[in-house]
């Protein structure tokens, strides 16, 4: 089953900018991680090393930050990104540059499959 991950920022918050753009997975309905992002492509990753798992209607800003966190303190190696679908570190460092610039602003996650 297939999973889009839209950021939705609180009211009157400026949304994160990313320099360099993101380039994560994106979808037919999902961007690239600006905005939103393909979800079922990193569940498994996000959900290992957080234990939060992005098949969430609607996701709490503070469970955004908890991973944010948890992505930020671990150290994939090549093998375990292999793994996990994920290309290369540098996509790795946007998929967490990407969690903490929205958690920094208080984002929540929207879920949909």
């Amino acid at each position: 089953m297939g999973l889009d991950s839209f950021w939705e920022v609180p009211e009157d918050t400026k949304k994160p900018t990313f320099d360099p753009p993101l380039q994560l997975c994106g979808g037919m309905f999902s961007g690239h991680g600006e905005g939103s992002f393909r979800g079922k492509v990193y569940n498994c990753a996000i959900e290992e090393v957080s234990g939060v798992s992005l098949y969430q209607e609607q996701m709490k800003p503070e469970d955004v930050k908890r991973i944010a966190d948890a992505l930020a303190a671990y150290e994939p190696t090549e093998e375990w990104l292999e793994r996990h679908n994920i290309l290369s570190m540098k996509e790795w460092d946007d998929l967490v540059r990407m969690f903490k610039g929205y958690a920094d602003v208080g984002a929540s996650l929207i879920g949909w499959w």
